[in-house]
């Protein structure tokens, strides 16, 4: 109860935008953390306090949930269930990804590997457009090395809020919060 409160006593506020959902098993209670990047240190302390958790910090044993896409993975497998509803084929799909970080490139790179294209991604600084298909593999070396969407080299290049415009089937804002 004491960690649930804890935890809880996070929603009340701003200071963590990610979503916390919770519940009880007979063995305690489990977390599941939704931008567990930003939640490494109280993930530790969840640790500490009853044995297990997701999302630990890699000094404690634990793998960065963003390194290895969990984040973006869910995006994908998202788009993926939602294509049934709207009748939309991932094979040829153009996306558009505002915010080509640690969300959304590897967004980008699991719709890709479904068939999906590339089209437009953005960063604070810029917005690449370019409607034949953007390199994912190419543009997330350039994020990797801390570079911009501007270092591109093909493409048309934009403003960052031109993400907003551009023709695309599937749209993802993984930009920072409460952007939309």
């Amino acid at each position: 109860a004491r960690v649930v409160d804890f935890v809880k006593s996070f929603l009340d506020g701003d200071l963590i935008p990610a979503a916390i959902m919770w519940w009880s098993t007979q063995n305690g209670t489990v977390f599941v953390i939704d931008g567990a990047h930003r939640l490494s240190a109280l993930m530790a302390w969840v640790h500490d306090e009853i044995g297990r958790a997701v999302g630990l910090p890699r000094e404690v044993g634990g793998i960065p949930l963003d390194e290895i896409g969990a984040t973006g993975f869910g995006v994908a497998a998202c788009a993926d269930v939602a294509r049934e509803f709207c009748d939309l084929d991932l094979r040829g799909a153009r996306v558009a990804v505002q915010g080509f970080g640690a969300v959304g490139r590897h967004a980008a790179s699991f719709l890709g590997e479904r068939g999906a294209i590339l089209v437009a991604a953005s960063d604070s600084k810029a917005t690449v457009i370019d409607p034949s298909g953007i390199d994912i593999a190419a543009l997330s070396a350039l994020k990797v090395e801390g570079r911009s969407v501007l270092d591109y080299p093909r493409g048309q290049q934009a403003d960052a809020d031109a993400i907003i415009d551009v023709d695309c089937d599937v749209w993802i804002p993984a930009a920072r919060p409460d952007v939309v």
